[in-house]
């Protein structure tokens, strides 16, 4: 007579690690925490290391071995940033030159989104697919036909050679149109039923409704062009237009670098992007959790 088996209770096998009990839980809780932990570390010691390399003489900053800490906080770089450079003028040609790319790459990239992902018509799919293809290509891939083309406009050390080429956007495109996918179809039939046109569809209510993700698109593009540097270098050459980072490299020269300067050059022009993402940090977790979940 077979012996009957005597069920394990569940509490028992969960108490002795069994699978999906609590101490699996625990351990990869702490891994977790463990790893963001050691990422954080990671983005903010550098950080944490230019800001006090700011305050340091330049005796402290090549010092062998390393001085981490200063002995006496001093402005004296500040003070050279400010003497010596266009900073005021350099942080609005910044400012204006991100501000003008990210507004106008948000709207292109939010109206091609919507028609991509609201709109059945021939050959949709190819177009969409053809347009992901610039996210493959480098920038540097086209930058030289790109600038033969900025000297025969005569756009060179103009803003126009800055902001006209950035006025699309792949991966703007494929958020918006990712993002886009989630507003109900029957919300926007509703509005052509009470007489909306198609652009005010887009205007007054897929807009709106895909706020969080034009948030996000919005804070990875001032990212990117507040710290623009590789196309500016190569389009402007007059100093009352150049951008923060070109600005910046007045500190860099061929056999030397003066590094208390230009930390406290970056420091300043880090400011206005983190206190920018402090305000927008919401709509880019939101919009970017709440992207690609359909399509």
């Amino acid at each position: 007579m077979a012996s009957e088996r005597i069920p394990i209770s569940s509490s028992f096998s969960d108490r002795f690690g069994g699978r999906g009990g609590p101490r699996r839980e625990i351990a990869a809780y702490w891994l977790s925490l463990v790893l963001v932990t050691f990422g954080a570390l990671i983005m903010i010691v550098p950080f944490a290391f230019m800001v006090i390399t700011s305050f340091k003489t330049q005796a402290e900053i090549i010092a062998i071995p390393a001085v981490w800490l200063p002995s006496q906080l001093t402005l004296e770089n500040f003070v050279q940033v400010w003497n010596r450079t266009e900073l005021l003028r350099s942080l609005i040609n910044t400012a204006y030159v991100a501000v003008v790319i990210t507004a106008a790459t948000v709207f292109s990239s939010s109206l091609m989104g919507f028609v991509f992902s609201k709109y059945e018509f021939r050959g949709r799919d190819l177009i969409f697919t053809v347009s992901l293809a610039g996210m493959m290509l480098p920038f540097y891939v086209i930058s030289i036909p790109l600038y033969l083309m900025i000297i025969t406009l005569g756009w060179v050390n103009s803003y126009a050679a800055l902001i006209i080429p950035s006025l699309y956007n792949s991966f703007g495109v494929f958020l918006m149109r990712q993002f886009m996918f989630s507003i109900p179809a029957e919300l926007l039939d509703s509005a052509r039923l009470d007489g909306c046109s198609e652009f005010r569809i887009f205007w007054s209510i897929a807009l709106p409704l895909a706020k969080a993700a034009a948030g996000a698109l919005s804070l990875l593009n001032l990212m990117v062009y507040w710290n623009w540097f590789f196309w500016p270098l190569i389009v402007l050459n007059s100093e009352e237009k150049f951008t923060i980072s070109l600005t910046l490299t007045k500190f860099m020269g061929l056999y030397w670098t003066e590094y208390g300067p230009l930390t406290a050059g970056s420091f300043l022009a880090v400011i206005p992007i983190v206190v920018t993402f402090l305000f927008l940090q919401r709509y880019f977790v939101e919009g970017i959790a709440t992207t690609g979940m359909k399509g």
